[in-house]
């Protein structure tokens, strides 16, 4: 449904947040290491970062064609598209 879906194991396992934006499946959902922002991409071509807490989309980089996993998201993001 071209969005990702953030669950609460706190709140028995409800859905807490729903990220909208990409025009396209999401393929892939990463964690920044202190938990603030959350990284999706998209079958769109595009990577979105997001913050964790509000569900603010903070960016969109486009021209995204990185992989399918969540490991391959972050690493292949530069590292000035990854700061906050």
């Amino acid at each position: 449904d071209k969005t990702a879906r953030i669950w609460s194991r706190e709140r028995n396992w409800s859905c807490v947040q729903v990220l909208e934006g990409h025009t396209s499946n999401v393929w892939s959902v990463a964690f920044s290491p202190d938990g603030a922002s959350i990284v999706t991409g998209s079958k769109d071509n595009t990577a979105r970062i997001w913050d964790a807490e509000s569900g603010e989309c903070l960016r969109a980089l486009e021209g995204f064609r990185g992989a399918k996993d969540s490991d391959g998201l972050l690493a292949s993001l530069p590292s000035r598209a990854r700061a906050r």
